[in-house]
């Protein structure tokens, strides 16, 4: 069973492997020796940038990096010499769960010591892909907690193929502690949120996967805050006109790194601005709910004693929940 995270938890993906090399510069491997020093800038530019958001929203605990072993040594020494939360991901250069080799996958946690480590997997309930990661992932499992590591799996695909997935990897032994998801509507966040919990599963955290165009991933971000759903993971490819920017001149180093800092920053106070509506609101009704119980009990009773009493206890369960 899971053992939890912290709550809530926002991630950033800085792994070099094809995703994040064809989503911000739509380049594919093999690389030349400048397009592989424009990526260690651009994914440095990333990384403080994230850092500096976290650090003025104060969050940095809360925060997790997502690094590769083979060119992400630098970032998680620097992440964790400073409190960050780290993954190492798992994931083949060009591929996912279901082509993973579980040796070099423990090799990688080995050789870069995070508490997390993070698999990728598009969403098929049914095809022989999800069969595979399944079965790759089960071979994973023990001796990834045998080294004291928490397991994210980031599902990507249609809401309702990606709830069947969920299930049939808990059903196949596969606990992450943290499921990080496609954007979802207000009701498939909240079946999500109820099925990475279920069964005892209380310290599993749901996040979605803010990625495409950054005006769709705040509105993301804050539809998420009202569904149950604890944080957000960034997908790089949100700052490709960004980046591009940079390639061409337009904006310097630094101005990347703020333009990174800010766009985290607005994605958690979207989020943070949905909770406190949505705590709001669960207090509103909470009033609401006990006012009509008053009014049902003085109906009942009138007013006398056991009317106050009943009243009292409406209000101590309100105030619990």
């Amino acid at each position: 069973m899971s053992i939890g995270t912290p709550s809530p938890l926002y991630a950033l993906g800085c792994e070099q492997r094809a995703p994040l090399l064809d989503g911000l510069f739509g380049w594919r491997a093999p690389m030349t020796a400048s397009a592989c020093a424009q990526v260690a800038a651009v994914k440095a530019a990333l990384y403080a940038g994230f850092r500096r958001a976290a650090a003025a929203i104060d969050v940095r605990h809360d925060a997790l990096v997502t690094v590769d072993p083979d060119w992400g040594g630098d970032i998680f020494r620097h992440a964790t010499a400073r409190g960050f939360l780290t993954a190492v991901t798992l994931d083949p250069f060009d591929g996912d769960a279901a082509d993973l080799d579980v040796c070099a996958a423990l090799r990688a946690m080995d050789e870069l010591p995070a508490p997390f480590a993070k698999v990728s997997l598009v969403a098929d309930a049914s095809g022989a892909r999800h069969a595979r990661a399944i079965a790759q992932l089960r071979r994973l499992m023990v001796p990834l907690r045998a080294r004291g590591r928490r397991l994210v799996v980031e599902l990507r695909g249609d809401p309702l193929v990606a709830l069947h997935a969920m299930r049939r990897l808990q059903d196949g032994g596969i606990e992450p502690e943290v499921w990080m998801l496609d954007p979802l509507d207000g009701e498939a966040a909240r079946l999500a949120a109820a099925m990475a919990r279920r069964d005892g599963r209380q310290g599993v955290r749901c996040l979605v996967l803010l990625r495409g165009d950054p005006g769709r991933a705040q509105k993301d971000a804050a539809t998420a805050g009202g569904a149950g759903v604890l944080g957000f993971g960034i997908d790089p490819s949100l700052w490709r006109a960004d980046v591009d920017a940079w390639r061409a001149g337009v904006v310097t180093w630094d101005g990347l790194v703020w333009r990174v800092a800010g766009s985290c920053r607005g994605y958690v106070e979207a989020l943070r601005a949905q909770w406190a509506r949505q705590a709001e609101a669960d207090e509103a009704q909470c009033d609401r709910t006990q006012s009509l119980q008053a009014k049902e009990l003085g109906k009942r009773q009138g007013e006398g004693p056991a009317s106050a009493s009943v009243q009292a206890g409406t209000t101590h369960a309100c105030n619990a929940s």
